[in-house]
């Protein structure tokens, strides 16, 4: 209306403006497309946001992106996984469900373990311990709160207690403060204030009363004397403050990296951080997709393998097509491709498998060694242990040619990593490394493990650990490195293509 009015400055025009345009845009892509790809497009595509706070070089944009990557990872991702329509009104929707369940999305929460103030619900404390806890709100009305009406009645067998539902309704509560005051370790703060409301509640005429769970706790003789009234210019001042927020100190424990860490690390430590401290998030690419779903085929067909099983070509290619996502392609023409592509690969895959009828030992396994306060995870796609030995498998989708396949396997850090792994947990070294591209067709690189090799693994695990805890996070920039790289568009340092 304002801008329709001529109401706005030149500059304040403009923005609204592009405000408008960006929501507008993003109303329209969320009238086909899941909720994530609209979140993105506006935080990244339209707005810059994301951009903005990947470039700024400040304790609060990393919380800032942090606490975003957690929205998408915790909330928008758990959403696409169980919604039957995966659309922005019925995310709303979902979102004010989960905060009157008690459980605020909108709100960043520190890390478990985390020396910081967390804020959670009684809830959410339930079997956790804390050195101090402050329970807040301790006013009647609030808490205990009034009876509120039941959105359905509960059938009478689940009611456990035949008692009124006033009276019900008071000891559950009572309950749940025992569950606040029992959180504590060594100290116990019990909050109330003469004038609490919730926000866009009129002002008390009358001072609160204080809870009667603290009165029942404490007894009246040892409630401490009311706190006198804070003066009004005090509480403005104190309201014009924005404090810095002070970064939690470095822990010095044991550092966990996997291969992709240290690959990311040392492929560029400004993506590093991007991935693995900031966690920003990204649209899928096509390769990515195009990736997980023939992994998760190719995992489904050797656990069947593993347990006696056959599994079938058409069941193959229907778990294929359960795990591709249709996000982030350029066409439908684009998806087709890739699609059909996956699908040949794994007509090519079966029949190699097929015709090879080995029996895999370990199929997804899950290992973990530690060596100077570096612990080293991951997984082996597959391991055959055989009478002359072991030999550790792993799936690409990538292209190769024959003639450069068996030096790719020779050069390969993960190949490496995964065989020092191999070595660590069973006392022996591997008898051979393979990586097997489809390519379609099948393309079987081959390596024997040596002594340089695995060296040459743990000499790049050691840099990568040695330069995270430097926290050195520069960026390496290279045609190499940027070309593939997901956040060329935010990264300041990236070289243009």
């Amino acid at each position: 209306e304002a801008v329709e009015k001529g109401e706005l400055g030149p500059e304040a025009l403009a923005t609204a403006r592009r405000a408008l345009e960006d929501l507008e845009y993003c109303e329209n892509l969320a009238r086909g497309s899941p909720t994530g790809q609209v979140l993105y497009a506006f935080l990244a595509e339209r707005t810059g946001y994301l951009t903005q706070l990947a470039r700024e070089v400040s304790f609060r944009s990393q919380r800032a992106l942090e606490n975003i990557a957690r929205f998408f990872e915790e909330v928008v991702r758990r959403f696409e996984e169980i919604a039957r329509y995966d659309r922005v009104p019925w995310f709303v929707r979902y979102v004010e469900e989960l905060r009157e369940l008690g459980w605020n999305p909108m709100v960043g929460e520190a890390e478990p373990g985390l020396d910081a103030v967390q804020v959670m619900t009684f809830h959410q404390a339930k079997g956790r311990e804390f050195e101090a806890v402050f329970l807040t709100g301790l006013v009647e009305d609030f808490f205990p709160g009034r009876l509120q009406r039941a959105a359905f009645p509960l059938p009478r067998e689940l009611i456990p207690e035949d008692l009124p539902p006033d009276v019900a309704h008071l000891e559950e509560q009572r309950r749940l403060f025992y569950v606040g005051m029992t959180r504590a370790k060594r100290h116990l703060f019990l909050l109330s204030a003469d004038d609490y409301r919730l926000p866009g509640e009129e002002p008390r005429k009358r001072p609160a009363k204080i809870s009667r769970f603290v009165v029942e706790a404490l007894g009246e003789e040892n409630l401490s004397a009311r706190a006198p009234e804070t003066p009004p210019l005090f509480r403005i001042a104190r309201a014009a403050q924005t404090p810095e927020p002070v970064p939690p100190g470095k822990l010095e424990a044991t550092l966990q990296l996997s291969f992709r860490q240290v690959d990311d690390w040392l492929t560029c430590p400004l993506k590093y951080k991007y991935i693995h401290v900031l966690r920003v998030p990204i649209r899928l690419h096509p390769v990515v997709i195009l990736g997980n779903a023939v992994h998760q085929a190719i995992q489904a067909y050797h656990l069947a393998r593993k347990q006696g099983r056959s599994l079938p070509l058409e069941e193959l290619l229907s778990v294929f097509h359960r795990a591709w996502r249709s996000e982030g392609f350029l066409s439908a023409a684009h998806e087709e491709e890739l699609r059909r592509h996956g699908e040949e690969a794994l007509r090519c895959f079966f029949e190699h498998e097929e015709r090879e009828g080995v029996r895999p030992t370990f199929v997804e396994q899950y290992f973990a060694f530690e060596e100077e306060g570096i612990k080293v995870v991951g997984y082996w796609d597959r391991v055959d242990r055989r009478r002359e030995g072991a030999v550790i498998i792993d799936y690409k989708t990538s292209e190769a040619k024959v003639e450069s396949a068996d030096r790719r396997a020779q050069e390969s850090l993960q190949l490496g990593i995964y065989a020092l792994a191999y070595e660590r947990a069973f006392g022996e070294r591997p008898k051979a490394l393979e990586l097997r591209f489809l390519t379609p067709e099948v393309v079987v690189g081959r390596a024997e493990p040596t002594d340089r090799m695995l060296k040459k693994a743990w000499e790049a695990v050691r840099e990568a650990a040695e330069g995270i805890r430097r926290e050195d996070f520069r960026p390496k920039p290279s045609f190499a490195a940027c070309a593939p790289c997901a956040y060329r568009t935010i990264c300041p340092a990236a070289l243009p293509l």
